[in-house]
């Protein structure tokens, strides 16, 4: 009897590691698509958080502008909202407003302001709610404590003053006292 070998040529793939590489091959394909995902929604709520972040701080800005014009513009209550006025140029509060007053694409602005333990003082909380997805919000708060400026110490206020002073955008308070007829300060 003669021992007859069958060799086999080796040189391709079995099914079986052809499915167990695609399985491998879908595995870390849908991982690395599901960070990307993850990234960019993260990247887009920290966005949102910042434009939330920057409408609060201008609520408070405001704020401060209309307690310096007029302490009686700035009433008690919850759930206000501001307005601006650009044929004056002048921040306003509305008691009472409408869902769609304050807002800013998905961004709503409402101001709660109660009265402060020491006299002539106003605690306020500017509340700026945004979607952190398609069901969830989340919101950004800044607190603040408002107090009734003294007209003669700051140089007048009220409506006869010949003076005024520019509101600094970022502080709320004044950065320069101006004659009304000096150009500079225009």
């Amino acid at each position: 009897m003669m021992n007859t070998r069958i060799t086999y040529n080796q040189s391709g793939y079995s099914v079986l590691e052809v499915l167990l590489a695609g399985a491998i091959f879908a595995l870390a394909a849908s991982g690395i698509i599901a960070g990307i995902l993850f990234a960019r929604q993260s990247s887009e709520t920290a966005q949102t958080r910042d434009e939330a972040q920057a409408m609060a701080r201008e609520g408070m800005t405001a704020l401060k502008s209309i307690r310096t014009r007029d302490w009686s513009s700035v009433p008690t209550g919850n759930g206000q909202a501001l307005s601006f006025d650009t044929s004056t140029s002048q921040w306003s509060l509305i008691e009472n407003p409408a869902s769609s007053e304050d807002t800013k694409g998905r961004l709503t602005r409402r101001i709660d302001i109660t009265s402060g333990d020491l006299p002539d003082t106003k605690d306020v909380t500017v509340r700026v709610e945004y979607p952190i997805n398609r069901t969830d919000t989340d919101e950004v708060t800044l607190n603040s404590l408002l107090a009734k400026l003294d007209s003669n110490r700051y140089g007048g206020t009220g409506p006869s003053s010949e003076n005024y002073r520019i509101v600094d955008e970022e502080l709320g308070g004044y950065n320069q006292e101006c004659d009304t007829d000096d150009d500079e300060c225009r």
